[in-house]
């Protein structure tokens, strides 16, 4: 009888510990399910490489939509003419040459087709590559077929530049379009760079790099002033500038 008497004690504090345990299992389980859940540093590392090889490729991706690689191809100057298919740069240089000649100036003779005046259309191309003015590309553009004033502009502007002055065909572009800032497109920007490039002032890559830290500087990643190059390094900090490319529009 005083064995039970004894044991009763027992068993309840064996119960009662029992009780508190589970008690402490189930807060225990539910801190853990409540407790945000952390990935391991490699699983972090890995999705952070993951994150900049794609920002990487996009970079890349909007880079290379600027085409820039065009105007590399400095073509044939010779052979350009005559109905000949040729590319944009040949055919400029084709003009470029043809105006250079000491006797027949003939640069229409460049053009797939012209069905204007050719006399006057040689003259006012010579022209405006000599002294360029709003004048000369109006009357340009008047006996040019389909030519517009901005395609007439970006002509020009590419040929000084194949002549040599990337400072002549940029400011050309600049008198046209006006200060920078939203009148500026990419197709501008685009012809800034071929300033620069045909007249080797620049490589391609280089400004490629350029446009690379201005989708950065657009993404609030990087500032203006870690563009190399001066132009546009200006227009990027121009008040109202908008990216001729950026990684936020996906395009």
């Amino acid at each position: 009888m005083r064995a039970q008497s004894l044991l009763a004690p027992v068993v309840v504090l064996v119960i009662s510990l029992m009780m508190v345990h589970q008690g402490l299992a189930q807060e225990d389980q539910q801190a853990r399910a409540a407790a945000p859940t952390t990935p391991p540093v490699n699983t972090m590392a890995t999705i952070a490489a993951n994150a900049a090889i794609k920002d990487s490729q996009l970079k890349a991706r909007l880079v290379a939509g600027l085409d820039l690689k065009v105007l590399d191809d400095m073509g044939d100057a010779v052979v350009c003419g005559n109905g000949s298919q040729c590319s944009y740069i040949a055919r400029l240089q084709c003009i470029r040459h043809a105006c250079e000649a000491v006797e027949s100036k003939n640069p229409v003779a460049c053009f797939n087709e012209f069905n204007g005046d050719m006399k006057l259309g040689n003259d006012l191309l010579c022209k405006s590559l000599d002294s360029p003015s709003v004048g000369t590309i109006k009357a340009l553009v008047s006996v040019i077929p389909d030519a517009t004033e901005a395609e007439s502009v970006r002509s020009i502007a590419l040929i000084l530049a194949i002549k040599g002055s990337a400072t002549q065909c940029q400011e050309e572009v600049k008198k046209f379009v006006g200060p920078y800032g939203k009148k500026w497109n990419k197709e501008w920007f685009v012809t800034m760079s071929g300033c620069r490039i045909l007249a080797k002032e620049r490589t391609r890559e280089e400004e490629e790099e350029d446009y690379a830290t201005w989708i950065d500087v657009d993404a609030g990643k990087k500032a203006c002033s870690e563009i190399i190059n001066v132009e546009m390094f200006n227009a990027c900090s121009a008040p109202g500038a908008i990216a001729p490319i950026s990684s936020k529009r996906r395009s």
